[in-house]
């Protein structure tokens, strides 16, 4: 199932979103795990004739990453409110990422990340980001920061969210902004960083939100 074919081609109810899956389509088994932890329709009618899979794709992972963006600062502790059938969300995501699909290396590395219906591993959650943003994933290069920063490996960390920045991600532009508001693996300049976490929010991000409220607190340059 192509990325760029409507999603009325192919798949009008879940019925035929378990079909295709069941057939081996990649994008239908990434699709139905994502639907499995969050519920909900499967699409918006009113924009059926023009969505395409990828979209739905990126649109299904927009709200898992919403369930998941709030929480507690010590992860040993995080208790997640999972979904309804996380078991056979991994099973369908796992699937996927076998065939190498970006998105579902994407969820999978997030799956290892927080420990969800497997042990916590971010060794394995970094190798699946980074399989996936070579793929073309954007969004896997924040996760990579992260994990980075985590080894105290700022350099790298920084790398990651350049890349993200070039290839035109805009939770890499904040976190690129609030790096360089700290001067974290970039040379410190409060300034930019502002301007590039203004910017983002101007163009409807939400991870901007929460760091521009913190720069107009804290901001003492011109």
């Amino acid at each position: 199932l192509a990325t760029q074919i409507a999603l009325s081609s192919k798949i009008q109810n879940i019925q035929d979103l378990q079909k295709l899956a069941v057939e081996g389509d990649s994008n239908a088994q990434c699709l139905l795990g994502l639907q499995e932890m969050i519920g909900g329709d499967l699409y918006d009618p009113r924009i059926i004739d023009t969505v395409t899979v990828e979209q739905i794709l990126l649109n299904k992972v927009e709200k898992w990453r919403d369930q998941i963006r709030f929480l507690p600062v010590e992860e040993d502790k995080l208790e997640i409110k999972t979904g309804r059938k996380t078991k056979e969300a991994f099973e369908w995501v796992k699937k996927s990422a076998h065939q190498e699909n970006k998105i579902a290396l994407y969820c999978l590395g997030i799956f290892f990340w927080y420990g969800l219906e497997v042990e916590k591993d971010y060794g394995q959650a970094y190798e699946k980001f980074k399989k996936s943003a070579e793929l073309g994933f954007t969004k896997s290069y924040l996760p990579l920061k992260s994990l980075s920063v985590r080894k105290n490996d700022t350099n790298q960390a920084a790398i990651w969210i350049l890349r993200g920045y070039d290839a035109g991600d805009l939770d890499c532009k904040v976190e690129l902004g609030y790096m360089f508001l700290g001067g974290l693996g970039v040379e410190k300049n409060e300034k930019k960083g502002f301007e590039y976490i203004e910017e983002a929010y101007r163009m409807g991000n939400k991870r901007a939100i929460g760091r521009l409220g913190d720069c107009y607190r804290y901001r003492d340059w011109e």
